[in-house]
């Protein structure tokens, strides 16, 4: 089992994750995946699993040395389990905003698994990942993201030439660039705004494009900017500070925008609501009417 999670093929053509530590399993188990196997090293650990009733889950007790020596971890749990990488349509999402997140050059595992995290938390539609970017089922992108892989569905491997299957015409695309002045040329000079200037909200569909620390945003990513009447955001830094890691300035980014279409939709509920009292009209002064009558 742990050969056919060891390197991104493997897991590739055996469909298969590794998840180590109760509440990670338990993310996966409270999301509706079915483990293939577990291995643990004391029966609590087990008992502390939430693991479906009715189903034959093949389970092995192994020494603590045993499951040490194949851990990814310098002091494992003690409990590991293995299960099938869940597919777009086994995930809820029900509840989200219009928003997807398209990764550009993201190879830091912990980056990755942040981008993740925050993308299920906010609600996004949609994590993208573009080729070259690290594997998102690799154990510590699995670990850094604490569940969130169950919560939103993930496309990798993509290709820029490919872009008519991850993007619609009307999408806007934003790119998260801590570069005030741009340097890349492609496409011509894109607008650049603080995050907190722009009007996400009126927007039907937004594309938000985060790049890694180290290689940034490719030309790609601006030119598909670019395509989409796209636009650069930043975020002000103080202290000297030159930027953020790619999760922290992703994070500041997608609450914002959240914030505008929970808002919005509050602003459209009021507005509703007044319409249909006037449209009733005052419930006290018809009371009030009967009884003079």
């Amino acid at each position: 089992m742990m050969t056919h999670v060891g390197n991104r093929n493997m897991r590739r053509k055996h469909d298969l994750m590794m998840l180590e530590g109760k509440r990670l399993n338990n993310d996966a188990l409270k999301a509706g995946l079915v483990p293939k196997k577990i291995f643990f090293t004391q029966k609590n650990y087990l008992q502390e699993l939430n693991l479906p009733s009715g189903l034959n889950i093949p389970l092995f007790k192994l020494p603590y040395k045993t499951v040490k020596l194949w851990s990814k971890l310098d002091m494992p749990p003690g409990i590991i389990g293995f299960y099938g990488i869940p597919k777009e349509e086994d995930i809820n999402t029900s509840d989200t905003i219009p928003v997807k997140v398209l990764c550009d050059n993201v190879r830091d595992p912990g980056n990755m698994g942040s981008i993740i995290r925050v993308a299920a938390s906010v609600g996004c539609t949609q994590v993208i990942l573009m080729k070259g970017c690290t594997d998102p089922w690799d154990s510590k992108v699995l670990r850094s993201a604490a569940g969130g892989h169950f919560h939103i569905p993930i496309l990798m491997d993509m290709t820029w030439k490919e872009k008519e299957e991850f993007l619609h015409p009307s999408d806007l695309v934003f790119l998260a660039d801590s570069n005030t002045e741009q340097k890349h040329p492609a496409g011509g000079k894109l607008p650049h705004h603080m995050y907190y200037d722009v009007d996400y909200a009126s927007n039907s569909s937004i594309v938000v494009v985060i790049g890694g620390e180290t290689e940034g945003l490719s030309y790609d990513a601006f030119s598909l900017a670019a395509h989409h009447k796209g636009s650069r955001v930043s975020i002000p830094m103080s202290n000297c500070v030159e930027s953020l890691n790619s999760g922290c300035a992703l994070s500041v980014i997608l609450f914002e925008i959240k914030k505008q279409f929970l808002t919005g939709m509050t602003n459209r509920i009021t507005g509703q609501m007044i319409e249909s009292e006037e449209e009733m009209g005052d419930p006290e002064e018809s009371r009030s009417s009967r009884s003079i009558g």
